[in-house]
């Protein structure tokens, strides 16, 4: 903490308070991050969250805070995936994009919304949040243009969308506004909703109510011919059966192999004790933390996750 407010008087010995309050009011309005799909409404220095990647921050919530160093800088800090702040600098740059250095040696871009910017030509902006506010896990995900004949391939994945959680999904501006949405269930039942504007919707909420028994028939719509079969995953070397440990069978420093190790120990014992739960909400805290919060791994946080799905 000390840390931090010493930083914090640091730009105000290099920037008259005036001149750096008309410098940080450049960055008013609306900020988007195509790369990790969240964004936030600048005032005064001020980031209010206007979409959300992580569960630890909420829309509506202050995410960050910036103070200009100099007309084109500014410093403060941000709050990450794991609900936490952290110090940042940002360099607005002559594209008009805002360019950020966070700790975690992380870097990224934020684009103003709506600024005029160059965009491909008929850009249409249909992201979307799913929330999933039903009783279990979601397993599979479909998104289907309205023209489409077929579902397509599930984009979840091999990721979970637990009870109380949500993702944020772009199915992106070639293919127009309306879509169907389907989403799979932990016991199988399926759930749609049909002809969706996601260029009008920001959030999208599953509640399982009227989920169904998925018929014999998966494309929304009759089609000459049913949808290719989804390609066959990997095989993995780890069957799931041994207890993970970082160093040993699992990388932890690639949470991509944490999670997916994890989900295979979750998959080769029960689904539906509270073991199963226990060990899918683990999954899920590994998976929904943004790479910068994750930082190489850390055992200290990753093995005591793990050995949430090591008990049985």
């Amino acid at each position: 903490m000390f840390r931090v407010f010493q930083t914090m008087a640091m730009f105000f010995l290099m920037v008259p308070i005036g001149n750096a309050q008309d410098a940080v009011d450049v960055l008013d309005g609306n900020w988007y991050s195509t790369q990790w799909k969240y964004g936030y409404v600048l005032k005064n220095g001020i980031g209010t969250a206007t979409s959300t990647n992580s569960p630890n921050f909420k829309v509506g919530q202050n995410i960050i805070q910036l103070t200009a160093t100099s007309p084109t800088t500014f410093a403060g800090r941000q709050v990450y995936t794991d609900g936490k702040f952290y110090n940042v600098q940002a360099t607005l740059q002559a594209d008009g994009r805002l360019y950020f250095e966070g700790e975690k040696n992380v870097k990224w871009v934020m684009e103003r919304v709506g600024s005029g910017l160059p965009t491909p030509a008929n850009f249409i902006d249909t992201r979307f949040t799913l929330v999933n506010r039903g009783t279990e896990p979601i397993f599979k995900v479909f998104i289907s243009p309205l023209q489409s004949t077929g579902w397509g391939q599930d984009i979840l994945g091999e990721e979970v969308l637990m009870q109380g959680y949500e993702q944020v999904f772009n199915p992106g501006s070639a293919r127009g506004c309306s879509f169907d949405l389907r989403v799979e269930y932990q016991s199988r039942l399926v759930e749609e909703k049909r002809n969706l504007n996601l260029c009008q919707l920001d959030r999208v909420d599953f509640d399982g109510r009227s989920a169904t028994v998925p018929t014999a028939q998966a494309n929304p719509r009759p089609a000459p011919s049913a949808p290719p079969a989804a390609a066959p995953r990997p095989a993995a070397s780890y069957d799931g059966t041994s207890p993970l440990r970082c160093g040993g069978n699992v990388n932890c420093r690639i949470q991509s192999e944490v999670v997916q190790k994890m989900q295979m120990r979750w998959g080769a014992f029960s689904r539906s004790t509270h073991y199963g739960s226990a060990c899918l909400k683990a999954i899920q805290t590994v998976r929904t933390m943004h790479p910068a919060a994750y930082g190489n791994g850390d055992p200290g946080f990753v093995q005591p996750q793990m050995d949430v799905c090591n008990l049985r």
